[in-house]
């Protein structure tokens, strides 16, 4: 298996999609697809929390996110945005920003690529 294939099965959890309904269902698919095209938005809204200190912001923020990456089958993105909401909380010293906007869009980027892999194995 190749350190892609690796990665992609990090990124999204079809497993986890297809116990929803899977990608044949329509409502799903639209459902995740939305949350999908909102990544790289919310990315960059966890990150302007980050500079500015705004823990509790952070704290919300990345406490939704990890619900809804859980929910939608994104583990990759829902772990990074529990490590936040543990350092907001937790008052540990705030990742820097440029270095956490980095990690964050390199995460959504790779779960976008998945999500789009997934939906072209489909067709």
């Amino acid at each position: 298996m190749s350190s892609t294939t690796l990665w992609r099965m990090e990124a999204i959890d079809l497993p986890h999609i297809e116990s929803l309904g899977g990608l044949s269902s329509p409502e799903l698919v639209e459902i995740l697809q939305d949350f999908v095209d909102g990544l790289d938005q919310q990315a960059a809204a966890l990150g302007s929390l980050i500079n500015e200190g705004n823990r509790q912001g952070l704290r919300e923020a990345a406490h939704r996110l990890k619900g809804a990456a859980q929910m939608a089958g994104f583990p990759a993105v829902a772990r990074i945005a529990e490590e936040l909401e543990t350092s907001a909380r937790d008052g540990d010293t705030l990742p820097e920003q440029p270095a956490m906007q980095s990690r964050l869009s390199h995460i959504a980027q790779e779960a976008i690529s998945s999500w789009n892999h997934a939906l072209q194995s489909k067709a």
